[in-house]
C-alpha cells in the first residue's frame, strides 16, 4: 500500500471511455470500453508502405517526441493531427465485398469516426484528461518490429488506476509527412484499427445484407443488442446487470476477448472474487496475449500468490524490454507479502532508474512507516518536495502518519520547512 499524502487532485480517476464514436450508438457502447488502454503486440496487418517509403527511426522519434510534448502540455487538438485517422479507419473497414451500399456506409462511418477523433472527445483528449487527473504519459523508448520503427509509451493512470503501454506505429502519409499510422490496444491485445473493425461490423452487415460475414462475426452482430446493454450497464456502474447479461451470452462470445474485457471492468468493481475469476478465464481463453501478463499480476495478487505475481511482472518486463515502473509493481507485491526490505530495495531501484517516478517514493514511505524508520520517511518526503515539487496536506491529519508526526524526525523536518 502506498501512503500518498499529496494534495488531492480533482478530475476523473481514468480515461473517459464513453464518448468515442457517436455515429453508431450500438457500436460505440462496445468499442468505447476498450479503446483507451494499450500494450505491445505483434503486427498482424501489412503496412501499405513500400520499403523505400518506410520512415527512418529519427523521423519517427521526432514525431513521437512532439506527440509526447503536446499531450503533456494538454494540447490534444494538435496532438491528434499527428495521427493518420484516415489510414486507421481504412484498415478497419477493408476486406469486405465492395458494393455501392458498403461504399456509402464506409464513407459515413469514416466521416463520423475521423470527426470524433479530431474534436474534444477524441482519443488524445482522453489521454490528456487522464494526465489532468494525476496520470503520466512518457515515451519510454524507440524500437523496431519487423524492421519498422515504433515508439513505446507508458501511460500511468491516476489514483492507482494501473499501467498501460501504447506502442505507436508510423508511416509516410500524404505529402510525405511522417504520421502515426496505428497503435496497439492494451487488454484487447490488438491494434486500434482491429478494435475499430468490430464497431464497423454491424454497419457492414446491414450494408451487405448479412453477406460476406464470418460465423464469428455473425454471432457478434446477432447479439449486438445484448453486448450493447452489457457495455452500457458497465458504463452506468450497474455491474451486477452487466455480469448477468454476460452469463446469458453464447459460449463463443463469453470467450471473446473484447467481451471478456467488459466483464473484467464490471467484475473489478463488483468483488475481488469475481475479478479473480474473470482474470482466470481471460488467461485460460487467451493464454498467448501479452495483456494476460498485465491481468495476471492482479489476478495472482488477489489470491495471495505473490511468487506467481512477481513472475508475471518478469514476463511483462521481458516482453516490453524493461520499464522502471515495473520495479514499483514488484515493490507493491513484495510489500503485500510482508517482504518489506525487498520492497524498499525494489522501489529505490525504480527511483535510481527514473528519478521522476513519484509512485516509487511513496512505496518507500510505506515501508518506512511500517518499520518506524522515520529517517527514511523524511528522506523521501524531502525528495518528493524538492525534486518533484509535491505539495503535502497537513500530515498531522493523516491517520497513516500518526506515529511519524509524534517523532523527533517529523518535528525537525517540519521546523526546517517553515
Amino acid at each position: 500500500m502506498i501512503h500518498s499524502a499529496t494534495t488531492a487532485r480533482s478530475g476523473s480517476s481514468g480515461i473517459d471511455q464513453q464518448a468515442i464514436l457517436p455515429f453508431c450508438k450500438r457500436s460505440l457502447a462496445v468499442l468505447a470500453l476498450l479503446t483507451a488502454f494499450a500494450c505491445v503486440t505483434q503486427s498482424v496487418n501489412a503496412q501499405d508502405d513500400t520499403p523505400a517509403d518506410v520512415p527512418s527511426k529519427e523521423e519517427c522519434r521526432q514525431v513521437a517526441e512532439e506527440f509526447e510534448e503536446l499531450i503533456q502540455s494538454g494540447r490534444s487538438s494538435r496532438a491528434t493531427r499527428l495521427v493518420d485517422w484516415e489510414s486507421i479507419v481504412a484498415s478497419a473497414t477493408d476486406g469486405f465485398e465492395e458494393t455501392p451500399q458498403l461504399t456509402l456506409a464506409r464513407r459515413g462511418f469514416k466521416q463520423g469516426f475521423v470527426s470524433r477523433m479530431r474534436d474534444s472527445g477524441g482519443l488524445t483528449a482522453q489521454i490528456v484528461a487522464a494526465l489532468d487527473a494525476g496520470g503520466t504519459y512518457r515515451l519510454l523508448r524507440m524500437h523496431e518490429v519487423d524492421g519498422r520503427p515504433r515508439a513505446l509509451f507508458r501511460l500511468l493512470l491516476p489514483q492507482g488506476g494501473g499501467v498501460n503501454y501504447h506502442d505507436l506505429e508510423f508511416h509516410r502519409g500524404p505529402g510525405g509527412a511522417v504520421r502515426i499510422s496505428d497503435l496497439h490496444i492494451a487488454l484487447s491485445g490488438e491494434r486500434f484499427s482491429e478494435t475499430l473493425r468490430r464497431a464497423f461490423l454491424p454497419v457492414a452487415a446491414e450494408a451487405l445484407g448479412g453477406q460476406n460475414i464470418t460465423e464469428a462475426n455473425r454471432q457478434y452482430v446477432e447479439h449486438l443488442d445484448a453486448l450493447t446493454n452489457m457495455a452500457e450497464a458497465a458504463r452506468d456502474r450497474d455491474y451486477a446487470q452487466a455480469l448477468s447479461i454476460y452469463a446469458e451470452l453464447p459460449e463463443s462470445l463469453q470467450q471473446d476477448k473484447n467481451v471478456l474485457l467488459v466483464r473484467l471492468q464490471a467484475s473489478q468493481n463488483a468483488s475481488d472474487e469475481a475479478y479473480a475469476e474473470a482474470i482466470a478465464d481471460f488467461s485460460r481463453f487467451h493464454p498467448d496475449d501479452l495483456c494476460v501478463e498485465l491481468l495476471s499480476i492482479d489476478g495472482y495478487l488477489l489470491r495471495d500468490q505473490h511468487e506467481e505475481s512477481l513472475a508475471a511482472v518478469d514476463r511483462l518486463e521481458k516482453s516490453i524490454g524493461g520499464d522502471p515502473f515495473l520495479h514499483v509493481l514488484r515493490a507493491g507485491i513484495l510489500y503485500d507479502a510482508g517482504r518489506l526490505d525487498e520492497a524498499e530495495q525494489s522501489a529505490r531501484q525504480a527511483i535510481k532508474e527514473e528519478p521522476g517516478l513519484e509512485n516509487a517514493y511513496w512505496q518507500v514511505i510505506s515501508v518506512s512507516l511500517d518499520q518506524a524508520d522515520y529517517k527514511t520517511t523524511v528522506e523521501m518526503l524531502t525528495l518528493l518536495e524538492d525534486r518533484l515539487g509535491v505539495e503535502f496536506v497537513d500530515l498531522t491529519e493523516v491517520p497513516e502518519y500518526s506515529e511519524f508526526v509524534k517523532s523527533r524526525e517529523f518535528r525537525d523536518w517540519n521546523r526546517e520547512r517553515q
